[in-house]
């Protein structure tokens, strides 16, 4: 990890990795397209990095997974990017929830974590 390329070529050669450059432009542009989806299901959109962002979702209380499943569709559709979706009171726990979502299938990339016991579960098994 971070040794130059031309001092390990040969062995990844031999080991049959193949090696693609990263196109930058190109992954700022996709984020940028992610983002402008998602602001479209917010009015208070805090982007956190690149590829990871915060959304108030107050008023949505009703039908918050209804939401996401939404959100999650309309971003795959309009820029082809799969997405997973946390929803939780704070933002450490929507991170927990969003890990939970990406790692379990029967999830469908949603996972919320809104009352105590399910916050307490998801954090013992995040251990």
């Amino acid at each position: 990890m971070g040794a130059p390329w031309h001092l390990s070529k040969d062995n990844f050669r031999k080991a049959g990795i193949v090696v693609r450059s990263s196109n930058y432009t190109l992954y700022g542009d996709m984020s940028a397209r992610v983002m402008r989806v998602l602001a479209d299901f917010t009015p208070n959109l805090e982007i956190y990095s690149i590829d990871e962002a915060f959304l108030s979702l107050g008023g949505f209380e009703a039908r918050l997974e209804a939401h996401a499943r939404e959100l999650r569709r309309t971003v795959l559709q309009w820029t082809g990017i799969p997405v997973s979706v946390g929803i939780a009171p704070t933002k450490t726990l929507a991170k927990v929830a969003n890990r939970l979502a990406k790692k379990d299938p029967a999830a469908g990339g949603v996972r919320c974590l809104l009352d105590e016991p399910s916050q307490r579960e998801a954090l013992a098994a995040s251990n």
